[in-house]
């Protein structure tokens, strides 16, 4: 008789563990999915969509697929989605803090190079040719850009990669038009001393 109790003790607790651990199994990872969802809000503030586009895609739809489990109450596919996607949530935000400052860095060195190559641009003779007016123009704008510059370099070292990037390319085209504009009026400059040139070389006709 004791044995038999022993017995129905043993099988009652043994089946008590096993709903336990259903039971546990089958809760909805709520408080994973809560921290999946904030870890790629964050690293879509920090520009996971421009620094990381792949993984964060994957990411978002993996987390649509999740989603997807939450709602139709596939407890258990949606913890074992949760728990793979920790780790590679991980690798999301290495991969968007590497490529961001790597990234907008490339980005500002470029500006600074090619607003270099503006710069070189004014020389004297390019002032005498364009005229004090034009010249001095020329000249305001590569201040303001110079400005936008620095302002770019302030934003890479406060770590704002993502602002840098983004106001990086609109500048870079700023300065592309000043290039190309002040070729074209420089051109034009050659184009008027040389006819200037030769009228005043050209014998004057005889009555």
């Amino acid at each position: 008789m004791s044995t038999r109790k022993n017995y129905l003790y043993a099988t009652t607790v043994a089946a008590l563990s096993l709903m336990l651990l259903f039971s546990g199994c089958s809760k909805p990872p709520t408080e994973e999915v809560a921290a999946l969802q904030g870890d790629l809000e964050a690293c879509k503030a920090q520009g996971a969509e421009v620094f990381a586009e792949a993984e964060y895609g994957q990411a978002m739809q993996k987390m649509s697929t999740l989603q997807g489990y939450m709602d139709s109450k596939q407890n258990r596919m949606a913890k074992a989605l949760a728990d793979s996607m920790m780790a590679e949530m991980e690798a999301l935000k290495s991969a968007t803090a590497t490529n961001a400052k790597d990234m907008s860095t490339q980005a500002v060195t470029m500006i600074n190079e090619e607003l270099a190559k503006l710069k070189g641009m004014m020389t004297p003779e390019a002032a005498k040719m364009l005229g004090a007016e034009e010249a001095g123009k020329c000249e305001q704008q590569v201040m303001e850009m110079d400005s936008k510059a620095a302002a770019l370099k302030a934003d890479l070292d406060n770590s704002a990669f993502l602002d840098a990037f983004n106001n990086a390319k609109p500048l870079m085209n700023d300065i592309a038009m000043a290039s190309q504009d002040m070729n074209q009026k420089m051109e034009q400059a050659k184009a008027m001393a040389a006819e200037k040139m030769a009228k005043a070389k050209k014998p004057a006709k005889k009555k």
